[in-house]
């Protein structure tokens, strides 16, 4: 097969375009990699290594609570998913109605966690704090928030005469109803605290 017989400056040559081709091959491979590696990372749920204990759960961020033992990005998920939901964390053992957390979690981390203006921060039972909930505020009515006037509002420590007012501008201005008291969030001055304090004392009939 004299067709496969090479002189040495044609094998040298031969030799020189297989090892080029072969180091394109390698860098492309290394370079696919080096991206693929990048975007791992930048998907990755940042941790916090120390945060500024104890934790507020009603304002904290996620990555927050994962500096939290016990505590992984599923599970903060679901504490910022139940805080949101129910507009926010009224004691800081509330935070055992979150489906996963149990008594032995609740007790890593409760040292390390707490609520603003927290009725009863030694009440460690979500039942028990309910009964005393009620018993320190017994069947308070509720106010229809539709009919509410500014000195309604200005009765409601926390609330005042002037958000009253702005509440009351924000209804006449949406056809004189509020369809839903989650829609007062849209109102300047209305944080998490203060639509609390509004769930608690206004109903819409």
């Amino acid at each position: 097969m004299e067709f496969l017989k090479f002189s040495k400056e044609e094998s040298r040559l031969i030799f020189i375009i297989c090892a080029v081709s072969a180091l394109g091959i390698f860098i492309n491979l290394c370079s696919g990699y080096s991206q693929w590696a990048a975007g791992s990372e930048g998907t990755a749920p940042e941790v916090i290594e120390s945060a500024n204990f104890p934790l507020d759960i009603n304002t904290c961020q996620a990555a927050e609570l994962m500096a939290l033992k016990g505590v992984g990005p599923a599970m903060a998920a679901k504490i910022i998913a139940y805080r949101e939901k129910n507009s926010g964390f009224k004691t800081r053992c509330e935070i055992k109605k979150v489906g996963g957390i149990g008594e032995r979690l609740y007790e890593a981390v409760k040292d390390k966690i707490m609520v603003a203006d927290d009725p009863s921060p030694q009440i460690d039972d979500p039942q028990e704090f309910e009964l005393y909930a009620n018993a320190e505020n017994p069947q308070e009515p509720k106010i229809d928030i539709n009919s509410a006037s500014v000195e309604d509002f200005k009765n409601i420590k926390g609330v005042g005469a002037k958000v009253g007012e702005k509440i009351i501008e924000f209804r006449r201005n949406n056809g004189g109803r509020i369809e839903s008291l989650k829609s007062l969030g849209a109102i300047e001055g209305i944080g998490k605290k203060r639509m609390r304090k509004l769930n608690k004392h206004f109903v819409i009939y």
